[in-house]
């Protein structure tokens, strides 16, 4: 009995130790989001940040209930409230004759990192919402539409 307790602790022992880290001052962060507003979802939105670079995408939109969804223009804003300044990090925009918008793939932009007003990397702490605007156009409508579907807010994700 005591070489099965043994057996059963020990593995477990290696998972808890290789989540553990000496590094207090890591500054790369993985962020996998998604949320979702009347019409639409976003599933896998992520975001990629370390000292020397950013990253972000990667996410799939899908529109609630359509197979097929016709339009002339398609238009998606990533937006960020990195310290007090709000900013697009990431734009789609898409527009022609008729295009299908009903499940669509956010693409990936990849750069050097964001700098705050100090010039330094930005880390977590800095980014205080992260959220997407969608605006198209509804033909059996006649009009066009705005949602917005909220991915991030540091008061909700606290980190320690």
């Amino acid at each position: 009995m005591r070489k099965l307790k043994f057996i059963f602790i020990l593995p477990f022992l290696f998972v808890i130790s290789g989540c553990m880290d000496d590094n207090t001052n890591l500054k790369d962060y993985y962020l996998s989001l998604m949320g979702e507003s009347q019409h639409w979802r976003v599933k896998g939105y992520e975001i990629e940040l370390t000292e020397d670079s950013f990253s972000a995408g990667n996410g799939f939109l899908d529109m609630k209930n359509e197979d097929s969804f016709m339009t002339n223009s398609f238009d998606v804003e990533v937006r960020a409230v990195i310290g007090n300044v709000d900013q697009i990090i990431q734009k789609v925009d898409r527009s022609g004759k008729t295009i299908n918008i009903a499940v669509e793939n956010t693409g990936k932009i990849k750069g050097s990192s964001y700098l705050d007003q100090q010039g330094n990397p930005i880390t977590l702490k800095d980014i205080k919402e992260v959220y997407l605007v969608l605006k198209w156009h509804d033909f059996k409508k006649k009009k066009d539409l705005q949602e917005r579907i909220e991915l991030y807010h540091a008061d909700e994700n606290s980190i320690s």
